[in-house]
């Protein structure tokens, strides 16, 4: 008997902590998987010259009017608006996201009044002729515990999904600058 419930137990505690949804996300090292297919034979690194700022890149060709130019149209343009936009929804989704590891308390109320008729016949409740006030009420609780981790792995596709975001926002202003100049 003591072997069958140990069995039991383990097999319970295997089940309960053995089944996660996946490996932690960790972000790809490209600087090296990418260091030897995308370097120029025969050059060092004294060769290169220093990088130019890609968010501010137009600005090291030292041209007043396309600086400004460039800079009426990213703060005009509704495209790049709606990166932001992007931007902003992913936030918002991972807060909802997130708001599934909180306890939910639900609560209802209803009220309504009852009338029996003078020729109705009441085996149980009210007489009849009677009118009645019935009142009604309701509290639910619940918290989902995440023993699998599946509200944990929604948050972070989320946080994810802002870092796309993110770097869709910088694209958007790096073309928008290019199509300008």
């Amino acid at each position: 008997m003591k072997t069958a419930s140990l069995t039991i137990g383990l097999v319970t505690l295997a089940s309960l902590f053995g089944c996660t949804v996946g490996p932690d996300y960790q972000r790809p090292a490209l600087d090296r998987v990418l260091q030897g297919s995308f370097s120029a034979r025969g050059t060092t690194d004294r060769d290169i010259p220093a990088q130019v700022d890609i968010a501010t890149w137009w600005e090291a060709l030292e041209d007043d009017e396309l600086t400004a130019v460039v800079a009426r149209s990213l703060t005009e343009s509704i495209r790049l608006e709606q990166a932001l936009e992007r931007i902003i929804e992913a936030r918002s989704r991972r807060g909802i996201e997130n708001a599934q590891r909180l306890p939910t308390l639900d609560g209802q109320g209803s009220y309504s009044r009852l009338s029996t008729g003078e020729d109705g016949v009441g085996l149980q409740g009210a007489p009849p002729g009677e009118e009645l006030d019935v009142y009604s009420a309701g509290v639910v609780a619940g918290w989902e515990i995440d023993l699998w981790g599946r509200v944990r792995r929604l948050v972070e596709a989320a946080d994810a999904d802002i870092e796309f975001a993110i770097e869709d926002y910088r694209a958007v202003r790096v073309a928008l600058a290019g199509d300008v100049a």
